[in-house]
């Protein structure tokens, strides 16, 4: 129950309901570890869902964050938009790392998707 393959610091990618998500282990404890993201969200993950080895991305952070915000409308599939938008992200030639694409905004015109991944220098 004490073993974990990582420690405080660590950068790691897990999923989560908003879908893969990757942060620096800011926290833990026996009952859950807390995870920081790149875009200073907390993620707290119940140390029963942890698999047997959690995946660790690079340790480097990405040079910058790419932040694509999209909105469709609530008529939309939601899943399939934001299964295209990660899709096209980790095709792109610059995308180190693709951190996610959470549901970020509710407004009377529809919802807006918002794409994160970091991306090597130009």
């Amino acid at each position: 129950m004490l073993y974990r393959p990582f420690k405080l610091g660590d950068r790691l990618q897990v999923t989560a309901p908003t879908g893969l998500e990757t942060g620096m282990v800011e926290s833990l404890t026996l009952g859950y570890t807390l995870l920081k993201t790149d875009d200073n969200r907390r993620v707290v993950v119940p140390t029963a869902s942890w698999p047997a080895k959690p995946h660790q991305p690079d340790r480097e952070r990405p040079a910058y964050n790419l932040l694509s915000a999209d909105r469709i409308s609530y008529d939309s599939d939601i899943d399939k938009a934001r299964g295209i938008l990660l899709d096209l992200a980790g095709k792109h030639p610059k995308a180190k790392e693709v951190c996610g694409c959470p549901l970020t905004q509710l407004s009377s015109s529809g919802v807006v998707l918002t794409l994160m991944c970091g991306a090597l220098m130009l």
